[in-house]
């Protein structure tokens, strides 16, 4: 059902874009828990085997990536089983994108949250030791 399917590297000298328009969208709800969630996947290296060369992919690197099965059970919407009868799985890392931009978010909220705490801590040290 892939409209366009490439065994090899792509190079593009443009910018591939996604529509993205709030118009598009519906029952739009906020990303929560990304870290955590994140938290629960392994990322790892890799090279690939013989079921993966033989079903074309390079094994000429080592490669980084996700377990599509481990990635199923927190962010199932960014995994996608392929048609055949063994049902391969794959992951839509640009989406994953999306995640990884809430992820920062929620680091970057705790961190604001405790540097406001040191602030306070430090205010009340000057004053005690000011008296």
């Amino acid at each position: 059902t892939e409209m366009l399917h490439v065994r090899g590297d792509i190079f593009s000298e443009g910018t591939i874009y996604v529509p993205s328009d709030a118009r598009f969208k519906t029952n739009i709800e906020p990303l929560t828990g990304a870290l955590a969630k994140l938290g629960a996947l392994q990322a790892v290296s890799f090279e690939r085997n013989a079921l993966g060369r033989a079903r074309g992919q390079p094994d000429d690197r080592r490669e980084l990536g996700l377990l599509a099965q481990e990635l199923a059970q927190v962010y199932p919407e960014l995994v996608k089983a392929g048609d055949g009868p063994e049902r391969y799985l794959a992951v839509d890392y640009p989406r994953l994108t999306v995640v990884l931009v809430e992820a920062v978010q929620e680091l970057t909220r705790a961190h604001d949250a405790l540097q406001a705490r040191v602030e306070t801590l430090e205010a009340q040290r000057a004053d005690e030791t000011g008296r």
